[in-house]
């Protein structure tokens, strides 16, 4: 199979999603070598908001689990045409839209302007891009041409540098960590490669329904990434949950699963708190791991910054190769772009 995958993916993949994942510690580079911030008007915030959707909003969600035990204000991920009230002058709040045009995210724009909240842009275009440019906003406009979940890096990294910028993070040691290791896994996934797990994982996946789990703490968010990478690049149901809320109700809804189309995939992480790992362990053993296929698959690197990215990027080729076995084209999105057209005459 490791040798046929290359044919298969020239024949599906015809936009290059392979080229775009497999380039993703590039992102990084981009990142660090041209988006200069030298300043920003703003320092008397107490609060963070990261408003956007789909693949603009999962650079938040990785934000705030990263930065859980070092950010002294909250960080909230706002997903809505609307904003909380306590949306005020001491928020900072951050607009994601890669394209510059989602209407929820537009939406958002308009009403934390009104609630006089500090507001930043990250976009690669459009009216996200003008309206911060009309109204002399600060924005961080990153490279155009990508589907939006496949330019994470650009939007993530650019996140960051911002918080640093506003003193608000700094940790450069843990971003070089990150690009190597990512370029060392960039290496390990390509196509062809001798041992490659993440075709592994999507081989043994194949066929099934899978449900991802993670700990809540800091990993939430790698869990979230691998259902919807899942959805879009390979087309496949997918459902998430995290430990220890899903032992609270989750883990009822498998006695009533005999012969199961599901499959469990766990985000591990070699640092996790033994209370939690032991908590995992019993908890695959009253699910019933002799009845349901049970994937482990652990992090890489020593940062916490590392160890979440490596997670994420096994799952961006899990759903790459994932695609390719299920023969669609992992970059199309007939669905998503049927259901906006739709909203255009609403």
């Amino acid at each position: 199979m490791n040798d046929l995958i290359k044919d298969k993916i020239a024949s599906f993949d015809k936009k290059g999603m392979e080229k775009l994942i497999r380039e993703f510690p590039r992102q990084i580079s981009w990142v660090k070598d041209n988006l200069t911030i030298t300043s920003f008007p703003y320092k008397d915030f107490n609060k963070i908001m990261i408003s956007g959707l789909g693949g603009s909003a999962i650079a938040g969600d990785i934000l705030a689990g990263y930065l859980r035990d070092e950010c002294p204000y909250p960080i909230y991920v706002n997903r809505s045409y609307t904003i909380p009230k306590w949306v005020d002058e001491k928020t900072l709040t951050f607009l994601i839209s890669y394209s510059g045009n989602t209407e929820e995210t537009l939406s958002s724009f308009h009403k934390a302007r009104e609630q006089k909240s500090q507001v930043i842009g990250i976009s690669s275009d459009g009216e996200l891009k003008r309206l911060c440019e009309e109204e002399n906003l600060p924005l961080l406009e990153v490279p155009p041409g990508f589907p939006p979940r496949a330019a994470l890096g650009y939007l993530f990294f650019s996140l960051l540098s911002a918080l640093n910028a506003l003193g608000v993070w700094s940790s450069s040691g843990e971003v070089k960590e990150t690009q190597e290791m990512l370029s060392e896994l960039s290496r390990e996934f390509s196509p062809g490669e001798p041992y490659n797990l993440a075709l592994n994982i999507a081989q043994e996946i194949k066929g099934s329904i899978p449900i991802i789990y993670s700990t809540s703490d800091y990993f939430y968010s790698v869990a979230m990434r691998w259902k919807t990478q899942i959805n879009e690049n390979a087309k496949n149901p997918c459902y998430w949950c995290v430990f220890p809320e899903l032992d609270h109700n989750e883990i009822m809804g498998w006695e009533g699963v005999e012969n199961s189309v599901f499959s469990i995939i766990l985000l591990m992480d070699e640092k996790e708190d033994s209370r939690m790992c032991q908590r995992i362990e019993n908890t695959i053993k009253v699910i019933g791991e002799e009845r349901i296929k049970v994937i482990k698959v652990y992090s890489r690197g020593e940062g916490l910054l590392a160890r979440i990215f490596s997670l994420i990027y096994i799952g961006d080729w899990v759903s790459l190769y994932l695609g390719i076995l299920n023969q669609v084209d992992p970059t199309e999105i007939k669905s998503i772009d049927k259901l906006k057209a739709m909203m255009k005459g609403v």
